[in-house]
């Protein structure tokens, strides 16, 4: 709740409300938690080259939300190619359902498919 004074008489209350989507532009309304988590999700984390996360958990690649994409050093234990590198990852797809992901990295390109509540194995396309 805002209100406006003139010197210390109040003349107005304002009670903001709250928008509980990403759709409106409304630019009185206050944006809800909940759809701050949303967008955050989308985001999840984009890094300019030299300055990426390192990817040293294959938890951070299996968790990465639908619609996002990661830019890091990926340890030899989690890249599809045993190899240490920079890598670009990506989930499209729809959550929960159907959904795929890229691993694009100089060393080659690898996808993988979500099947049954699981991610599928790494299908590689090398480069030499």
């Amino acid at each position: 709740m805002y209100q406006l004074y003139k010197g210390d008489t109040p003349l107005a209350t304002f009670v903001p409300q709250i928008a509980d989507n990403l759709t409106t532009d409304d630019s009185t309304k206050a944006l809800s938690a909940k759809q701050g988590k949303v967008l955050n999700d989308k985001v999840y984390l984009v890094t300019p080259r030299g300055t990426g996360t390192n990817i040293d958990t294959q938890t951070k690649i299996d968790e990465l939300p639908v619609g996002s994409t990661i830019y890091g050093y990926v340890t030899g234990t989690v890249s599809p190619f045993g190899i240490q590198n920079w890598a670009t990852i990506e989930t499209v797809g729809q959550e929960g359902a159907l959904k795929n992901q890229s691993f694009i990295s100089i060393n080659g390109i690898a996808f993988r498919h979500w099947e049954s509540g699981s991610w599928g194995a790494w299908k590689k396309v090398s480069f030499s």
